[in-house]
């Protein structure tokens, strides 16, 4: 199946919004229906003529119980199987944030304007950063696409941020659940010091 969009866009572009899309069905699937009505206005921002964003939309807003997307996700992965393979990109997981800068492609020419406006979103983002506040960092980011929506470096940020996000996610869901076994057991002493944990990583 073709993309269901506007077929002039770039293949990487393509391939980001496909891929957008396809988080925002897990978004969907998974009860955070607020954050994927978020997710469909960020494809149309990119592809105004994305078909299945507008159904999913149409879909979120009628509400319900259960909101269909598998006829969504095959035209999704349909969609993607069709895609050209795009280069990848440097595994964020193996470099610093500071490396991310001298990895990224050139920046197509844009205004002066423009351009103070991204490096004020990637300094707001490195600050949110640095103070662990990764989903911060991924919101400021995320917004350079409105600028710019083929920025490799913005790209390659918001990956890193993501990682470290889930793998902080990770700590605090595994020392709530210590915790509250603790607590179950009587030893609250080792319960609070596994809550005290939780407010460390998340305060």
């Amino acid at each position: 199946m073709s993309y269901p969009g506007n077929e002039s866009l770039s293949a990487d572009i393509r391939d980001r919004i496909l891929e957008t899309f396809r988080q925002t069905l897990d978004l969907t699937t998974g009860g955070s229906r607020q954050e994927a009505q978020l997710g469909c206005d960020f494809v149309l921002r990119l592809d105004p003529l994305f078909e299945p964003a507008r159904t999913l939309q149409e879909r979120l807003k009628a509400g319900g119980d259960d909101i269909e997307v598998d006829d969504l996700r095959e035209v999704v992965s349909a969609a993607q199987s069709q895609e050209p393979t795009s280069q990848a990109l440097p595994d964020p997981s193996e470099m610093e944030l500071t490396d991310l800068g001298a990895a990224a492609e050139p920046v197509a020419a844009l205004d002066s304007e423009s351009e103070r406006r991204i490096q004020q979103l990637l300094d707001e983002g490195r600050a949110a950063f640095d103070k662990v506040e990764y989903q911060a960092a991924i919101d400021s980011w995320s917004r350079i696409f409105l600028i710019d929506i083929d920025h490799p470096e913005a790209n390659q940020r918001i990956e890193l941020a993501r990682k470290l996000k889930a793998e902080v996610e990770r700590k605090i869901e595994e020392a709530l659940h210590e915790g509250i076994a603790q607590m179950d057991r009587g030893a609250l002493d080792e319960a609070r010091q596994h809550f005290n944990r939780v407010l460390e990583l998340h305060p």
